[in-house]
């Protein structure tokens, strides 16, 4: 069923600053990011290395032609957790045609990550002005094959939903702490496929709206940080 929420809340969620992205990141990171990275290291037995990678890379490459991406890193110093906020956004609309983006973020905590678990939540934002009047699922799907999706592993959501005159956004409301990706799943991560979907009705007419995420570059870093922490 549709639940209401309000889009200012959800498209708050979209605001990531970018992180520097150059090939010389390590020498333009503040000494209060160092800081904050290191303490992530000593909290969650991740390489600062690791840590510096995931935040800093420039993920161009694998992002791919034409497609824009904001990346940023938090630090909550309360609850020991590590967030990783990614959204992509395809300027010639290739991917994407009716301009629908997703953003996406990665929580470490060192109770999940005992677990072998990455917890995760997501937002899904569609411009259109038709009305987003039922939502039966939301998920992120993960599969190894080139073109079908017929084998993926799918982590469903709880979502909420809201439509303003011209954008629809489904936004999960699981707690981060439940919810999470297992983290054999992005191992050989740049092998594999990643999107972002939901089954909706337009107007009363059934569809699927969905996101491909180009940049398995950053899974691939993620899965590295975690695989080798101490």
């Amino acid at each position: 069923m549709l639940k209401a929420t309000t889009l200012l809340l959800s498209t708050t969620f979209l605001l990531a600053c970018t992180d520097i992205n150059t090939p010389d990141y390590v020498g333009h990171i503040s000494s209060e990011k160092l800081a904050m990275y290191q303490d992530i290291s000593e909290q969650l037995g991740i390489a600062t290395a690791d840590i510096i990678n995931i935040c800093h890379t420039d993920y161009s490459s694998q992002a791919g032609d034409n497609v824009q991406y904001n990346l940023s890193c938090h630090w909550d110093e309360n609850s020991h957790s590590f967030s990783i906020i990614y959204s992509e956004f395809d300027e010639n609309g290739k991917a994407n045609p009716n301009g629908e983006f997703s953003t996406l973020e990665l929580n470490l905590t060192d109770e999940l990550l005992s677990q072998n678990i990455i917890g995760i939540s997501a937002m899904l934002y569609y411009p259109t002005e038709e009305k987003i009047t039922d939502v039966e699922s939301f998920e992120l799907s993960i599969t190894d094959l080139p073109e079908s999706w017929v084998n993926s592993v799918n982590y469903g959501f709880d979502f909420n939903a809201a439509n303003s005159q011209q954008t629809s956004v489904i936004s999960s409301n699981n707690d981060l702490q439940q919810q999470g990706i297992h983290i054999y799943n992005l191992a050989n991560a740049e092998m594999k496929r990643f999107k972002v979907s939901s089954d909706v009705e337009l107007d009363g007419e059934k569809g699927t709206i969905h996101d491909d995420i180009i940049n398995t570059g950053l899974f691939s870093n993620i899965y590295q940080a975690v695989a080798l922490r101490s």
